[in-house]
């Protein structure tokens, strides 16, 4: 998911709400694939959170997000009859949202914007001002706590990326044989 416990449409709107506590210093959220952690779009294009159909909404999108040909209507769930196109991700291909066309009035905020599921994004979060080391000593434990849960989450992100670039690269390899180390 992402490198806190927040979700990624927590994330956009406590930088929000943090941002215009304190203008000065601007926090981003970045929303990447959760397949591939191609950088999809940030939240300074965040519209909103779309708790109906577990989704967010950004106005603007990377080139890494592709917007399908092809209107569909879709069939089931809340937004039943909605026109939409499919968007995916121009790194893995992966399936990551849709842009609607046409919608009922609960869903006009999202018309025309690029709405994309909470389960297939993974987020950081950029532009948080750095502490003096005085500062972070006067920190309290839960800190403390939250930065080394945090740290542990990218490490593990970091990890599982190079565990999956290693197995790219030993699977084009073909074994040498006979060859003496």
């Amino acid at each position: 998911m992402s490198s806190s416990s927040r979700s990624a449409g927590q994330q956009a709107e406590h930088a929000a709400a943090d941002e215009a506590a304190n203008e000065e210093e601007p926090i981003a959220v970045v929303f990447q694939c959760s397949e591939c952690r191609s950088i999809l779009g940030d939240s300074c294009a965040y519209v909103t959170p779309v708790d109906d159909l577990n989704a967010i909404t950004l106005a603007a999108v990377s080139p890494a997000v592709l917007i399908a040909k092809e209107l569909q209507t879709s069939v089931s769930g809340v937004d039943t009859g909605c026109g939409y196109y499919t968007l995916t991700c121009a790194g893995c291909n992966a399936s990551i949202g849709r842009m609607y066309c046409s919608t009922p009035r609960q869903f006009d905020i999202i018309r025309d914007h690029y709405t994309f599921h909470i389960d297939c994004l993974t987020s950081y979060t950029i532009g948080k001002p750095s502490k003096t080391p005085q500062e972070s000593m006067l920190l309290g434990s839960a800190s403390i706590s939250d930065y080394i849960s945090r740290l542990r989450d990218i490490v593990t992100t970091i990890h599982e990326r190079v565990e999956r670039l290693e197995g790219m690269v030993s699977t084009d390899r073909a074994p040498d044989r006979g060859r003496k180390v």
